[in-house]
């Protein structure tokens, strides 16, 4: 989690399976506690938020990401929307990875 809490603000390139690319702004990551809590609590759960830089969007699945610092790696994303508060018109979509080491 703490490499991943380092790279706030900064852009991981998320590769689509079929060709072609999204820029993707790590905008917050949550602590979500232990992966495990018995015995002993150990491990580590968080999530990560991301914000495209456009208003392109993609479906849950499986793609390969890749950062400066952090290097390349697959994740698994699934993109989550919300209206706005004020509005209620449709805000754009943040994707979210989540983490479970043990």
């Amino acid at each position: 989690m703490a490499a991943f809490r380092a790279q706030l603000g900064t852009t991981f390139n998320l590769r689509a399976p079929a060709g072609g690319s999204l820029d993707l702004k790590l905008i917050a990551v949550d602590d979500l506690g232990p992966a495990i809590t018995q015995p002993v609590a150990r491990g580590e759960s968080f999530n990560c938020h991301f914000r495209p830089a456009g208003a392109a969007t993609l479906p849950q699945d499986i793609y390969r990401m890749n950062h400066a610092v952090l290097g390349t790696f697959s994740i698994f994303v699934v993109p989550q929307t919300a209206p706005d508060p004020a509005t209620g018109a449709a805000l754009p979509p943040e994707y979210v990875a989540s983490f479970n080491r043990v």
